[in-house]
């Protein structure tokens, strides 16, 4: 009788570390950030950089800011995605803008294009356009 409780102990042991084993493996794997998150992570960090990017390089956010007083300038998160293109072009992501006045009137919309220096796992902008 005893060898056959041992036995079923051993046995349910081992079932409870297999699952336990696989549920932690499990668990990392939801931590771990996904690519998406950390390119949204990295163009959030880099917000300020798109912002000058927009109101220097602009002609017409220029214009808007001195005839209808250009207030804010807003990003949509939720539109950021990886683009590629051409066929062998490097890929970049891209982010939706708007532009808005001082009565909250939507001056423009357009998007941005960002090549970073790794799309993966960005970590520097190499270019704007």
């Amino acid at each position: 009788m005893n060898k056959k409780r041992a036995v079923k102990l051993i046995i349910l042991v081992g079932i409870i570390l297999i699952f336990g084993t696989m549920s932690v493996l499990g668990v990392k794997k939801i931590t771990k950030p996904s690519i998406k998150e950390k390119q949204l992570a990295f163009l959030k960090e880099h917000e300020d950089e798109m912002i000058e990017y927009i109101e220097k390089d602009s002609e017409y956010v220029q214009l808007k800011k001195y005839n209808y007083n250009l207030d804010s300038i807003v990003f949509n998160w939720n539109s950021v995605a990886e683009i590629q293109s051409m066929a062998f072009s490097e890929k970049k992501l891209s982010i939706e803008v708007d532009i808005f006045d001082r009565n909250e009137n939507n001056l423009d919309g357009f998007e941005i294009y960002i090549i970073p220096d790794d799309i993966s796992d960005p970590k520097r902008i190499e270019l704007i356009e």
